[in-house]
């Protein structure tokens, strides 16, 4: 039996067994819980939170009037969730600091902008996410005419104006056509024929990517997200290019592809998987063998996360220090030195479960797969007769069942613009 160290002492924290959290937390025996003091902590108040956020708010005006503005919207998401057709609101004070922290990476986005990016995609309801767009533009209008009356009583002010580097972090830049990576040619959809002739020319044995415009805003939340070291979670139907977004986005900024560390997430994952473990030696014995996230972690690399639905939450949740704001990683003891540069993307299948408590350390990047999406990515893989062969193939598909999602019709759709 080994001797107890005086200062030892045991504190725990979980969230609720209700709410959101049913069916996510088992409940504790009553013996157990019977060894704990049990202290209950209850919500945040509207100025509590202000004083919070406060510290993360970095704007040319008030920052006070900053942090008020974006509490006064989350208590108005709160304040009503049947309004959005849920019964508890699943947002937390880390949906806060996720909109300060991409308003202060970009300083030419208000917090109502960021605010935009953030609440609306923690729905899976298209109508509770227009509902909440609603919301924010409701409130960005009556800031609007607060300020302006404001204005008028006190006179003209001068603004600040972003400076040129925080202008370009919020900004994607635009490469040049023929654009070649080592897995892919980018073709932008509103190109034309000759345009796309070069660049497929240039791009032989590469996977040809499309650049609409539904890509070019998630490359831009994906850009704001890199440079704030925040975590992104692109969501969509399966085929829907999650990853291939992600895979692109990661060569078209013009990051090295050896400085990403891919896991394909399983029902079988376990958290040694991630972290590491003890395994056999090529020269005899066991040695400690680093796992992906553990490599990401301390070589600072980008760790991403293919399917994060699928594996058991205790896998996952073994790791969740890394999806925070500040990551930390303690290791057998250790706690290990982060390098430059980590970040963490995931993809989700839609309609995927995971816990709240993961859920809200990433921002949300919903993808959808539409006729329009479908004719632009399937014009650019194929040539001009495509717009011909379009309705066909459209009704052709829908005769043979094809299936709807992205990477089935581009598939289709090459095989019959090869008939003659």
């Amino acid at each position: 039996r080994l001797p107890r160290h005086p200062e030892f002492r045991i504190i725990a924290a979980e969230n609720p067994c209700t709410g959101q959290y049913i069916g996510k937390r088992f409940r504790h025996s009553v013996s157990l819980l019977s060894h704990f003091s049990v202290a209950q902590w209850g919500a945040f108040s509207e100025l509590e939170l202000t004083e919070i956020i406060l510290p993360e708010v970095q704007c040319g005006g008030s920052p006070r009037a900053a942090a008020e503005d974006v509490v006064g919207l989350f208590q108005e998401f709160v304040a009503d969730p049947t309004t959005f057709g849920v019964d508890e609101m699943p947002l937390s004070m880390r949906d806060l600091q996720k909109i300060m922290w991409l308003a202060r990476i970009s300083s030419g986005l208000d917090v109502f902008q960021a605010a935009h990016l953030v609440l609306p995609q923690v729905f899976s309801d298209p109508e509770a996410r227009e509902q909440a767009r609603k919301l924010i533009e409701e409130k960005k209008i009556e800031k609007d005419k607060k300020s302006t009356s404001t204005a008028r009583e006190k006179g003209p002010v001068t603004s600040e104006v972003p400076s040129s580097e925080t202008q370009a972090a919020a900004e994607l830049p635009r490469k040049s056509t023929p654009f070649c990576t080592s897995h892919f040619v980018f073709v932008r959809a509103d190109d034309n024929e000759a345009s796309r002739k070069a660049e497929l020319g240039a791009g032989e044995n590469r996977r040809t990517f499309v650049i609409t415009k539904s890509i070019e805003e998630a490359w831009k939340v994906l850009l704001q997200c890199q440079r704030c070291g925040q975590p992104a979670l692109v969501v969509g139907p399966p085929g829907s290019g999650k990853t291939e977004l992600l895979l692109a986005f990661w060569e078209y900024i013009g990051n090295d592809p050896g400085k990403l560390e891919y896991v394909q997430l399983t029902p079988e994952t376990e958290t040694d998987h991630l972290l590491g473990a003890v395994l056999p030696s090529p020269t005899g014995g066991f040695a400690w063998v680093d796992g992906p996230a553990t490599r990401a972690y301390t070589n600072g690399k980008t760790l991403l996360l293919k399917n994060l639905h699928l594996p058991p939450a205790s896998a996952i949740e073994g790791t969740n220090n890394l999806y925070e704001k500040n990551p930390r990683l303690l290791l057998e003891g250790r706690m290990l030195k982060m390098g430059a540069s980590f970040t963490v993307v995931a993809t989700m299948v839609e309609g995927g479960s995971i816990a709240p408590s993961l859920q809200n350390r990433f921002v949300i990047i919903r993808r959808k797969v539409d006729k329009s999406m479908i004719k632009q990515v399937c014009s650019g893989v194929a040539s001009s007769a495509m717009d011909k062969v379009y309705p066909l193939a459209l009704r052709a598909g829908k005769s043979l069942q094809v299936s709807g999602n992205l990477r089935a019709h581009v598939r289709f759709m090459r095989c019959v613009a090869q008939l003659k």
